[in-house]
């Protein structure tokens, strides 16, 4: 019976938005006594009759009916509420034909009777996706995860290190916390991370902290990357710029301020604007940093100048001077449709230069040059 199980989980992972795959997963699972063959046969139901009322109501019942043996451990947690967001609950699931299909996960939670919790945040999120139910995750959103009086956000990125392998999703943040005082260490344990051979099927990543390192990174399929940071390292720059990902089409850097550890020089972005490892780049973003001025200058006679289609520059600290070297040099992009220069310091006559610059330019506020900062710093 494990081989069946397997030829059959496989099936499911080389196209996890098939439904057809699970369809036949039902039977073997029905006949297995496990309550996710007859909970993907009810989705299933609900997905070819999605206005049927009894469809939705059988599925709602179901789950409530089967929780513990389609949540196991992770029950509680559907039920907990933020710490300070009693209307939110700490674990929000989607499923899709019996299995998890996304996990939204933030701690700081109260139990059912309104009590504060101390949360193992770590193991209360990998009880979720090693659970069978989770086995066919796509996509994963945490945010403010609370380890050891820390917002340390490494341990989630650790957890993922050998999969699911149907993740095309992730995305770790902070929200409503200075970004300063969060951590994220996604290469915390070597070789095996999410960005590097664990989940070689992601598609999507947005990674947000102010100390973040994402170590060495292998995301054949990844199209979309984004790093937000206050302070971003030197070395995780470094790492962006030695990364693996052949198809990806868009590229976000939040590169902060020195004072909280965005250190990097033009030489550290010199293999980013010169096309380095990103052939496929069309949207770049160089984004909420001290350079801005610096990047318009170079920008022109780079390698990246005659690819991009999306350039963002936006939440830094460009004045006129930089908008006067950016305007010099708009030959330099004949397939740019979209620029982004709002939240800088632009005066009425570095606008101007770039009103006409490409077909959308995108202004917005601008502040005084005095108030030369980057958007997001501590």
């Amino acid at each position: 019976s494990g081989g069946a199980a397997a030829e059959f989980e496989a099936a499911i992972e080389a196209n996890p938005n098939d439904p057809d795959a699970y369809v036949v997963y039902a039977d073997w699972l029905q006949e297995q006594g496990d309550p996710r063959g007859e909970f993907i046969a009810l989705q299933n139901r609900l997905r070819e009759n999605p206005d049927d009322p009894k469809a939705k109501e059988d599925c709602e019942a179901f789950l409530a009916d089967n929780e513990a043996a389609l949540c196991g451990d992770f029950a509680a947690m559907l039920h907990a509420k933020r710490g300070y967001r009693k209307d939110k609950a700490m674990l929000e699931l989607e499923w899709f034909m019996g299995f998890i299909k996304s996990v939204s996960f933030e701690t700081g939670y109260y139990d059912r009777d309104g009590n504060r919790g101390s949360a193992d945040a770590v193991g209360f999120f990998e009880s979720v996706i090693k659970h069978p139910s989770g086995r066919f995750i796509q996509s994963v959103r945490t945010r403010d995860i609370w380890c050891d009086d820390m917002l340390d956000l490494s341990g989630i990125a650790d957890a993922l290190g050998n999969g699911p392998k149907t993740l095309r999703k992730l995305s770790i943040e902070r929200s409503e916390f200075d970004i300063s005082g969060v951590t994220c260490d996604v290469g915390l344990k070597g070789a095996a991370s999410p960005l590097n051979g664990g989940c070689p099927n992601l598609e999507e990543v947005v990674l947000e902290a102010g100390d973040l390192s994402i170590g060495k990174v292998n995301l054949p399929k990844v199209r979309d990357f984004r790093v937000q940071s206050g302070g971003l390292p030197t070395s995780t720059v470094k790492e962006i710029a030695d990364a693996n990902w052949p198809k990806l089409e868009t590229l976000h850097i939040w590169l902060g301020e020195e004072e909280y550890g965005g250190e990097s020089t033009m030489d550290d972005l010199a293999p980013i604007l010169a096309g380095t490892n990103l052939p496929s780049v069309t949207h770049l973003g160089l984004m909420n940093t001290e350079l801005s001025n610096e990047i318009c200058e170079a920008l022109p006679s780079s390698s990246m100048a005659a690819q991009l289609e999306v350039l963002d520059l936006s939440m830094g600290t460009m004045t006129a001077d930089g908008a006067k070297a950016l305007a010099a040099g708009k030959g330099a992009f004949p397939k740019l449709k979209t620029l982004n220069v709002e939240d800088n310091s632009l005066s009425e006559e570095g606008q101007a230069l770039l009103k006409d610059f490409c077909e959308s330019v995108i202004i917005g506020d601008q502040e005084d040059e005095e108030d030369r900062y980057v958007s997001v710093g501590e």
